[in-house]
C-alpha cells in the first residue's frame, strides 16, 4: 500500500524516548481516514503511554483536519496492540491476510 504522507511523533517523558505514534497519509481528506501505528519500548509498556498518545493525537485531527475516522492495522497474534486500539475506543471491522483491521470514529 502506497501512502502520500507518514508522519512521526515521538513520545518522550522526562527527556527518555519512550516510543512512536505514525500517522499515514492523513493528508487524505478524501476518504476521511488515516491509519495510526505506535510503538512504546519494552521497558515503558503498560503504563498508558500509547493511549495517551493516541488521545492527543485524535485531538490533533479533530483540530486541524476533516478526518472522521482513524484505522489501526494490526497482526492478530499482537495481543498487547490490540488491546490498546481496542480501550482507545477502535472496534475490529475486517480480518486481512497478515492483518486486521480496527477503527475508531472520532467526529
Amino acid at each position: 500500500m502506497y501512502y502520500e504522507e507518514i508522519d512521526a511523533y515521538v513520545i518522550i517523558d522526562n527527556d527518555i524516548l519512550i516510543g512512536v505514534v505514525y500517522i499515514e497519509n492523513w493528508k487524505n481528506i478524501e476518504k476521511n481516514t488515516v491509519l495510526i501505528s505506535y510503538f512504546i519500548g519494552n521497558k515503558f509498556q503498560r503504563r498508558g503511554y500509547a493511549i495517551q498518545a493516541l488521545e492527543r493525537i485524535e485531538q490533533l485531527l479533530i483540530e486541524n483536519s476533516q478526518i472522521q475516522k482513524v484505522g489501526f492495522e494490526i497482526n492478530p497474534k499482537n495481543i498487547p496492540s490490540i488491546k490498546t486500539a481496542t480501550r482507545f475506543g477502535a472496534k475490529f471491522c475486517k480480518s486481512g491476510e497478515q492483518l486486521d483491521y480496527y477503527e475508531k470514529v472520532i467526529i
